[in-house]
């Protein structure tokens, strides 16, 4: 059915069945961890994603991608130590220019292991047991402007409705190729983002349970300001097919015993992992 739609879209624009490009991949992170805040440990992310032409500048894709918890353990009171998560999402991209692309799209994502209960430590360092009223899916918008230049940056604005989420993300990104070593068919791929985030209702929750873990004065604890740096090591078997592995770094300015770092020890805000993927594109 996302085939057959794609094409339909596909062919608005031409007289003739265009391309259909596919990309999946499948990773392994030892963290779990989103726009600088701990979501859980020990996740497979597959990824797949078709898309095709859109008029002569233009791409229309669509694609899920999820992270899948290793192990089943939990935090006291029954949370699991990282949710199932699933994201189906849409979106066009176009070229403004030769420099400068548009990228646009919606995200829905859903949830397969809340938890009924969970207990947890508030900002004033008291434990509370009570329901965790997660609503179990969010829908998001985003959009961004990239630059085919030096660093490739881009800067990404995102909305989530559910959890009353803005937030707005830069990025850059460099490949050095160690071809000229004698390392064929290898290279190294640097990345980093810093950000900025508004939320209200972290992971989706009812406002009873935000206002249970920030307390009366939520004032400071909404905002915060997010970072992180990755560095990958690349090998390409052909134009088709490539294996990484790579170390990861991400943390945030939010409080330690906020609820945005939930899933994190309470010692730490500050995050690094190591991840390994295997990525095939068509």
């Amino acid at each position: 059915m996302i085939t057959a739609g794609l094409l339909s879209l596909g062919c608005l624009g031409a007289g003739e069945i265009p391309p259909v490009s596919m990309d999946a991949s499948v990773r392994f992170s030892t963290e779990h961890v989103f726009r600088g805040r701990k979501q859980g440990a020990k996740v497979f992310v597959p990824n797949v994603e078709l898309g095709v032409p859109l008029f002569d500048k233009g791409r229309v894709y669509v694609g899920c991608s999820a992270a899948l918890g290793v192990d089943n353990k939990t935090f006291p009171g029954g949370t699991p130590t990282t949710r199932n998560e699933f994201g189906p999402y849409v979106g066009v991209s176009y070229d403004i220019t030769d420099m400068f692309s548009l990228d646009a799209g919606y995200i829905h994502r859903f949830y397969s292991n809340d938890p009924k209960e969970v207990s947890a430590v508030t900002d004033d360092g008291q434990m509370i047991h009570m329901p965790f009223y997660l609503k179990g899916e969010s829908n998001e918008l985003y959009v961004g402007v990239m630059a085919d230049v030096l660093l490739s940056p881009s800067v990404y604005f995102f909305y989530n409705f559910d959890c009353k989420e803005a937030a707005i993300e830069g990025r850059v990104a460099y490949t050095y190729d160690l071809g000229q070593f004698g390392i064929s068919n290898t290279a190294i791929e640097l990345g980093a983002q810093l950000g900025y985030d508004h939320t209200e209702r972290p992971f989706a929750a009812k406002k009873e349970t935000a206002k249970a873990f920030w307390g009366n004065d939520a004032s400071n604890k909404k905002n915060y300001l997010y970072y992180g740096a990755k560095a990958d090591l690349v090998y390409s078997f052909n134009e088709h097919a490539k294996a990484r592995a790579g170390v990861e770094f991400a943390g945030n300015s939010a409080k330690k015993k906020s609820v945005l770092n939930f899933y994190s020890d309470l010692k730490h805000r500050s995050f690094v992992w190591f991840n390994a993927s295997v990525d095939c594109s068509f």
